[in-house]
């Protein structure tokens, strides 16, 4: 379940994407992530959520017939994590485990946005979708009860990436 992340590893940084067109200039970076979750051990069955035509047309071509990952194409998407990491602010995967939140905290959504907006260096599409928000469901409306930090697999610290959030856009 999951593969993509929520969709976030089919849109990958510019120089996480670059490097993984260069290494197979026919494959979307789905495919990748797909190929990678078939090719571990055990894995019987792939869950891909698809919105697109072209979502299923594009696993159609990646699993049929799966080319599991060689050793060489492991290393390309080793080299695409470490660039991918570097523009990541926050590992959430929009599950929506951390919902609902007793303080009304978008807390999916403001990742979302911040993550793209780390990924893309965008402030101002930053700033406007967050603007979106409702106040008293943005990261400063956060009580840290800690409800939420129970609820993610991700065990992330959701309060203090909220405050971080938060005093960024103040800025």
């Amino acid at each position: 379940m999951e593969p993509l992340r929520g969709g976030a590893l089919a849109t990958l940084s510019p120089d996480a994407s670059a490097i993984l067109k260069k290494a197979d200039p026919q494959s979307s970076n789905a495919a990748w992530a797909l190929r990678y979750v078939a090719s571990l051990p055990n894995v019987l069955c792939v869950l891909s959520g698809m919105t697109l035509p072209e979502h299923v047309e594009d696993n159609l071509r990646t699993f049929s017939p799966l080319r599991p990952l060689t050793d060489a194409e492991r290393k390309t998407l080793d080299q695409a994590l470490v660039a991918y990491r570097k523009h990541l602010a926050v590992p959430c995967t929009a599950c929506r485990y951390s919902m609902p939140c007793p303080a009304d905290v978008e807390i999916p959504k403001i990742f979302g946005l911040y993550n793209q907006y780390k990924i893309s260096g965008n402030k101002w599409l930053f700033s406007n979708n967050y603007k979106a928000i409702p106040e008293d469901s943005r990261a400063s409306a956060c009580v840290d009860c800690g409800r939420c930090v129970k609820h993610c697999p991700q065990k992330i610290n959701i309060p203090l990436e909220l405050r971080k959030i938060s005093a960024e856009f103040k800025s």
